[in-house]
C-alpha cells in the first residue's frame, strides 16, 4: 500500500533539515526536476535557494528558475550574487555558458563550498552528476563531483529503467555496471540489479561524504509506480547495515506532482 502525499513536505521527507541545506543530487532519470522542484518549494516556504552544478546542465527555463546569473568566480562577487537573490530569492548559478551546445558550466568543490560558506542563500542545491538522459547510471571513478561538505546525498533512479535491456542505450556506463556487478551475457535490468549497483562499495556509497545523509529517489510516474515500488523493496532488503538513511517515490511530472515513503521505509 503506497500512502502519497503532496509536494509541500518532499524537502523534509528527504532529509533536508529545516533552516538551511547543502545537498548534492546524483544519478540519473529526473535529478534537474527535482532540483529545481525542491528549489521552487524552498522558496515557497520563504526561504533563498540557489540551484547551480558541479558538471554541466541545461539552462532552466522561467518556470525552473527566475534567474541566471553567470559568475566566473563566485567568492569574488558575492556582492553581485547577494543582489540577484534579494531581488528573486531562487537563482541558478553558473560559470559560464558552454559555447558548443550552451548548457551551463559549473563549479569545482571548492569554489561551492565557498559559495555555502558565504551564507548568501540558505540552501544550495547542485546537481552534480551526468546521464546522458538515460534513467538509470553506475558512476565512473570521476564521478560524481561531490564536495566532501555535502549535507545530504541525493540518489535519483528512473524506475522506468526496470526491464530494459541492459546496455548503452538504456544504462549509462552499462558495460562498468556489468564488470562492477559480475554480469556476463545478455541481462535486463532488474530490482536486485539497481539494488545492488546502490550498495556498491565503488558506486555512489564512495562519494558519500563522511556524516551525510543518503536518500535515494524512485522517480516514477503511472506507468512506472509497481516498478518504483519493486526496486525500493529490493534496496530496503539488502540494505541490511541501513546505509540508506530514506527511501522514496517521487512522480513529479504528472498534472498532480506527489510523492510517497517507500513501503515499510521512514
Amino acid at each position: 500500500m503506497i500512502t502519497w502525499s503532496p509536494l509541500d513536505r518532499l524537502p523534509e521527507a528527504l532529509g533536508l533539515p529545516p533552516g538551511t541545506s547543502y545537498a548534492c543530487i546524483v544519478g540519473a532519470g529526473g535529478k534537474t526536476t527535482l532540483m529545481f522542484t525542491l528549489a521552487r518549494l524552498l522558496l515557497r516556504r520563504g526561504d533563498t535557494v540557489i540551484t547551480t552544478t558541479s558538471t554541466r546542465i541545461l539552462e532552466p527555463d522561467g518556470q525552473q528558475s527566475p534567474a541566471v546569473l553567470l559568475s566566473p568566480r563566485p567568492p569574488g562577487d558575492l556582492a553581485r550574487i547577494a543582489r540577484a537573490l534579494a531581488r528573486w530569492k531562487h537563482i541558478t548559478l553558473a560559470r559560464a555558458r558552454d559555447s558548443g551546445n550552451g548548457k551551463l558550466l559549473g563549479f569545482s568543490p571548492a569554489q561551492l563550498d565557498d559559495l555555502w560558506d558565504s551564507g548568501l542563500a540558505r540552501h544550495l542545491l547542485v546537481e552534480a552528476d551526468g546521464s546522458a538522459g538515460l534513467p538509470f547510471k553506475f558512476p565512473s571513478s570521476r564521478e560524481p563531483v561531490v564536495s566532501s561538505r555535502t549535507g545530504t546525498l541525493l540518489v535519483v533512479v528512473g524506475a522506468r529503467c526496470l526491464g530494459s535491456p541492459l546496455d548503452g542505450l538504456h544504462v549509462h556506463r552499462a558495460s562498468l555496471l556489468r564488470s562492477s556487478l559480475g554480469i556476463r551475457g545478455a541481462s535486463q535490468v532488474t530490482a536486485g540489479m539497481v539494488a545492488r549497483a546502490m550498495l556498491h562499495p565503488d558506486g555512489y556509497l564512495r562519494a558519500l561524504p563522511p556524516g551525510a545523509r543518503l536518500a535515494v529517489v524512485l522517480s516514477t510516474g503511472p506507468a512506472t509506480t509497481g516498478a518504483a515500488v519493486a526496486i525500493a523493496r529490493a534496496l530496503a532488503e539488502r540494505d541490511r547495515e541501513g546505509l540508506v538513511d530514506r527511501i522514496l517515490l517521487a512522480d513529479l511530472l504528472s498534472r498532480t506532482p506527489r510523492f510517497a515513503l517507500a513501503p515499510g521505509r521512514a
